[in-house]
């Protein structure tokens, strides 16, 4: 597995690669959410409209996490991949609902302790980047997946994730303005974690075939 620096560092040459600016990218994004958000405030009269609202939110999330994806893999990025999971909206909204399920498991586990919430994030914190990598699989299968995938990893993505403390403090004294640069450096280095605990897993297996 590479070092959380080489993790990082990776993630920024891949940012320096893009022809399109990822902070451009970015304050689209942010912009979009935004505007969702405060039309949930300004229409948010019934329950239909806050709950479509909110699965459109989740929607420019996970496209987000998709256009990190293909940054990570080296290739040009667009706007247009903020709209990716309207592209085939029954695989978004497969996706969707994923993410629903992944919070709702975090929510009951956090009824027993925060801890065990904890663990259970991370446990689950694989889960899109398996199924926008595998349309084709079930829900309930990512999930176990990436439980699998997170087996004696969940402290190491513990530190990863607490090794950007001083960025998201950066993030609140600048008003949030940081954000178009540290974001898709968080995700994309996440994204290049999620690429090698996979390239690891694989290369663990393919040991034990040959073994």
């Amino acid at each position: 597995m590479p070092t959380r620096a080489e993790l990082k560092q990776n993630a920024k040459e891949r940012m320096r690669e893009q022809a399109l600016n990822p902070i451009l990218v970015t304050l689209v994004y942010t912009l979009v959410a935004m505007a969702i958000s405060l039309l949930g405030g300004i229409l948010g009269a019934t329950v239909l409209i806050p709950f479509i609202l909110s699965l459109a939110f989740v929607a420019v999330q996970i496209s987000y996490v998709y256009y990190c994806m293909r940054v990570a893999k080296r290739e040009q990025g667009a706007y247009a991949d903020l709209a990716y999971l309207i592209q085939d909206w029954r695989f978004g909204l497969k996706l969707v609902v994923l993410s629903f399920v992944i919070n709702l498991f975090i929510s009951l586990w956090s009824l027993l302790l925060f801890v065990p919430g904890v663990i259970k994030a991370i446990s689950y914190s694989q889960a899109i980047m398996i199924m926008l990598e595998n349309p084709n699989m079930d829900i309930m299968t990512a999930i176990k997946e990436s439980q699998r995938m997170m087996n004696g990893h969940k402290m190491e993505y513990f530190v990863l994730d607490l090794s950007f403390i001083p960025w998201m403090l950066l993030v609140t004294l600048t008003f949030g303005i940081a954000s178009l640069w540290v974001s898709p450096y968080m995700q994309i280095t996440m994204v290049n974690y999620y690429n090698a605990l996979k390239n690891s897993n694989q290369s663990s297996a393919k040991v034990v075939l040959e073994y």
